[in-house]
């Protein structure tokens, strides 16, 4: 199931690129994420999981994006050590930002419903249109049904919304890294740190057997995140994805960061590329994932405005 397409074919924006344009455009991405040539498999690995189909239209239409210097693009991720929140969250480390989280996401109560429904906003900035901003909420009924609704906030299709018919039923409609689980396999995952990692570095063997232990390494970091960006999991498997990712070599934090809806979080870069997300350790949940290219001077965000189990049924999404 292509959600993304979905979503884009209901507010009728221009078709998609070949799938060689596409898998071109996507590795001309990653080489300038990393920094060197990478294999086509990796490539699905590092562009951020909830950013891939904004990352691939920009770099299919080759435009720069301007962060630093005289021109910023659109409502950037702002710093701020002015308000109490900020000045408490200046005194912890990235590792007690993390367990704090966890903190709080083994707090919340279980929570059930007829879908899970899951909203963001997915931007962009190009040379030539300037922001491109778009709400997107995804519901996931538990007969396997998905139906997507959007709505354009900024750009050349603003006001432009819809709703999409819903899709055939599906064993397996939750995703993660582009593999699909049941919801029995979601609500299974394990609520301690350990299990967690095993689980995913099991999932990462399943699915991609040839691949290297650094590729199945990087698969664990993307499946950390989009446990808690994307699926359905219990409150103590998000907890344990928190106190997973405390426990991940090489992540650093980039300081106090304010996201598009001026939600205040801290920054967390991971590896030597231009991947980064936003953690509320209050809420003990994801604020955004974006993607900075230093080099190219790009950047593509996704913030998580909502991920949870409602009884309302599809609707053409209202702006926020």
């Amino acid at each position: 199931m292509n959600e993304m397409k979905m979503v884009r074919d209901l507010l009728q924006e221009p078709p998609p690129p070949t799938p060689q344009v596409s898998a071109h455009a996507l590795t001309c991405l990653n080489d300038e994420i990393s920094g060197r040539r990478q294999t086509s498999r990796r490539v699905r690995w590092t562009i951020p999981l909830a950013l891939a189909a904004v990352a691939t239209a920009a770099a299919v239409a080759a435009t720069a994006v301007t962060v630093t210097g005289g021109e910023t693009p659109g409502p950037t991720p702002t710093r701020s050590a002015s308000t109490p929140q900020a000045l408490a969250l200046d005194t912890m480390s990235t590792q007690q930002i993390l367990l704090a989280a966890a903190a709080a996401a083994e707090r919340k109560p279980l929570t059930d419903g007829a879908y899970w429904r899951v909203t963001t906003i997915q931007e962009s900035w190009t040379k030539g249109t300037g922001t491109m901003r778009q709400l997107n909420v995804h519901w996931y009924g538990k007969d396997g049904r998905y139906q997507g609704g959007g709505r354009h906030l900024e750009g050349p299709y603003k006001g432009n919304a819809g709703l999409g018919k819903p899709s055939r039923p599906s064993p397996r409609p939750f995703s993660i890294v582009d593999q699909s689980f049941s919801l029995q396999e979601i609500r299974g995952i394990p609520g301690d740190p350990s299990g967690v990692v095993a689980w995913a570095r099991g999932a990462a063997k399943k699915h991609f057997p040839l691949a290297g232990e650094r590729d199945r390494e990087s698969f664990v970091d993307h499946f950390l995140l989009g446990l808690l960006a994307q699926v359905p999991a219990l409150p103590k498997a998000r907890a344990a994805a928190f106190r997973a990712l405390a426990a991940r070599p090489g992540i650093k934090s980039g300081g106090n960061v304010r996201d598009s809806e001026g939600r205040m979080g801290r920054e967390l870069q991971f590896d030597k590329g231009g991947r980064r997300v936003l953690v509320d350790p209050n809420a003990g949940m994801l604020l955004a994932e974006y993607i900075v290219l230093p080099k190219a001077r790009k950047l593509h965000r996704s913030t998580f405005l909502e991920a949870v189990w409602t009884n309302e049924r599809p609707s053409i999404p209202k702006a926020p």
